[in-house]
């Protein structure tokens, strides 16, 4: 993470996710950041288990990562953005479907707001 109050602005290592993961997606809303989703498959078999629905919340002032609401739909791959509001909106992805051991695209738009750790369903993009 950057350090940007430093008299040198560096990189600094935050600590590690609470749980394994790739294929995530980060924002940062407020202060604080977030990382939503992702794939773990230690067996390399592509499970219909190893794609996410968690979000993960750093706080820099406690050099902490806390687990906050899922997200409606687990998955890999997809796009974040911050609205005005500090809402986070995250888009697409990748995923299974019908407990089927493939990756297929996710469609999925759902709306993250921080202040009340709640995920709206917004409309599918088709």
């Amino acid at each position: 993470m950057m350090d940007p109050s430093a008299n040198n602005p560096a990189w600094i290592a935050a600590p590690d996710l609470p749980a394994k993961r790739g294929d995530l997606t980060c924002a940062v809303s407020g202060d604080k950041i977030y990382a939503f989703g992702g794939f773990y498959d230690p067996a390399g078999i592509f499970a219909a288990d190893s794609f996410h629905n968690t979000t993960f919340e750093f706080d820099p002032t406690t050099d902490a990562w806390t687990t906050k609401a899922e997200m409606p739909t687990a998955r890999g791959d997809k796009a974040a953005v911050v609205l005005a509001d500090d809402s986070i909106v995250v888009i697409g992805g990748e995923g299974h479907a019908r407990g089927k051991h493939t990756q297929i695209a996710q469609h999925a738009v759902e709306q993250y707001h921080p202040a009340h750790d709640t995920w709206i369903a917004k409309a599918r993009g088709y």
